[in-house]
Parts: structure tokens; sequence; C-alpha cells
């Protein structure tokens, strides 16, 4: 996943009932100290995006240090995020859950992010449409949202423009859409860590990431003005009149691991 680009990439607060179910976890089963998949095949698209610090600030304990950015004359406050949306056609993960993944391998995730000044980023939003990652996730304290199984990244081939990928985000407060372009050429892979914390009462959690992925420039449109990225940002939706905006991003591809964890993650 990117922050991965403020360190070299990776690549989102209340619980939201889903549109599926999530299966039931055995009676018998006690929180695991860590979660942690193992993600292949992956598509990702990240890009910057500013958050009005108004909004971060109650979300965010004090000792969080967050990342002041431009902000035009007249305009509240702002500071620095991230969006990242990925789509993984293998993962895996051990424990009683594997046998689910082993059928439904395929699994969107929605992150948004504040970016903090030490190069970590502190979650604000988490979503998922794999049901049994979010209750695993949960079970640690790890806010999720559900994503409804309708969510799906589609490749599509306008006639007067490059090849775009397109992220559709549905579920309960969910209907965005992530457009990106796809670059001819990818630059090599190479290896990067990434970090996302959060505090849950007493325990701080982190996400660690350990990717071997490729990161390549592209552009990146989106409308996320009707999902909680709204409830954040400077801007959720990109204008479209005269011309459809397009914003400098990075397009992932490749894959990696991810582990929730209340342990600090190893550099």
């Amino acid at each position: 996943m990117i922050s991965r680009i403020l360190r070299p990439i990776v690549g989102v607060f209340v619980t939201a009932i889903g549109l599926v179910a999530v299966p039931s976890l055995t009676a018998h089963s006690a929180p695991e100290p860590t979660v942690s998949t193992s993600e292949s095949g992956c598509t990702e698209q990240a890009f910057t995006r500013s958050l009005i610090r108004d909004a971060v600030d109650p979300l965010v304990p004090d000792e969080f240090e967050l990342t002041p950015t431009f902000t035009p004359v007249g305009s509240p406050a702002r500071v620095a995020g991230l969006i990242n949306v990925v789509t993984c056609t293998q993962v895996t993960v051990s424990g009683p859950a594997a046998a689910y993944f082993a059928q439904h391998p395929t699994m969107t995730t929605f992150i948004y992010s504040a970016s903090l000044l030490d190069g970590t980023g502190y979650a604000l939003l988490y979503a998922t449409d794999n049901p049994v990652l979010a209750a695993r996730y949960r079970q640690l304290g790890w806010p999720v949202q559900l994503l409804s199984p309708r969510t799906n990244l589609s490749l599509v081939d306008p006639a007067d423009a490059p090849q775009q990928a397109a992220w559709s985000l549905k579920g309960p407060g969910w209907d965005g859409l992530v457009e990106s372009s796809v670059p001819s050429t990818l630059n090599p892979v190479e290896s990067s860590t990434f970090e996302l914390v959060h505090q849950s009462g007493d325990t701080l959690l982190h996400l660690c990431y350990a990717n071997l992925a490729s990161v390549t420039p592209n552009t990146v449109w989106f409308d996320l003005s009707q999902t909680p990225v709204a409830d954040f940002a400077a801007l959720a939706v990109l204008p479209t009149d005269p011309v459809k905006i397009q914003f400098p991003g990075w397009r992932i591809k490749g894959g990696w691991t991810a582990t929730l964890t209340s342990q600090a993650c190893s550099v």
C-alpha cells in the first residue's frame, strides 16, 4: 500500500451494518493478538487528499502530530491525508478463517488516513468487502466498515483515452467511484514498508505492511461525495464540467503481507 509514497509505497468510525451477514466465528474463539494476511495479485490506486483539520482533530489523540498542508485563503485549515483503494485477487489468512478465504480469495479495501509527522498514517476510515476480515479486525478493536459484495474493480477502454481502472464502492453509506489511468509501462518492483495506527481504548493498534510492488505515477478522478469520505475531505469529488479533472496519484501492482497487532511494526 502507499504512504508507501511518504515512505516508499504500500498499497479506511462507526461499525456499519453490512449488506452481507458476517460469518460467525466459533463460540469458543477468543480474539487473537494478531491478524495477518498475505495479499497478492493486487491492483491499488493511491492519492493524497487533504482533510479538514476541525473534522479530524476529535478523532486523533493529541499525542499524534498531524501534517499541515496548503490551505486556500478563506478556507478551513487542512492537514495532509492519503487514500488507498486496492483489490487483491489472492488473499489468505491463517487460523479458523482460512477456509472462508480459500473460497473467497478476492478482496477490496478502502483506506483514508491522516498523514502523521513521523511518516506513519492514522487510520480514519477503513472499509473492506470481506466480512470475515472485518470480524477479525473488530475483535482486536480496529474500526471497520463493511462494503457490499457489489463493490468491484473493472477495466474500461474509452474510445478517446487510455485504459482506465474503475472501482465502484458500494455498501451502507457507500456509493463511490474511483477511476485511474493505467500506465503503459510500470516501474520496477521494489520492497517497502508502510504503517497505519489507531488508538482503541488503552491499546494502540498497528497495521503493518511489508510490500513487494511497483509504484508508477498516474492520474485519478473520483466521486466520493456519497461516502463517509465526505465527512473529512476538503474535496470529496473532482469536477467534470467542462472537462473531467484528473489528479496525480500512484498505481501500485504487486503484493504484501498485512499484520494487525498491538506491537510496533518492525522496520
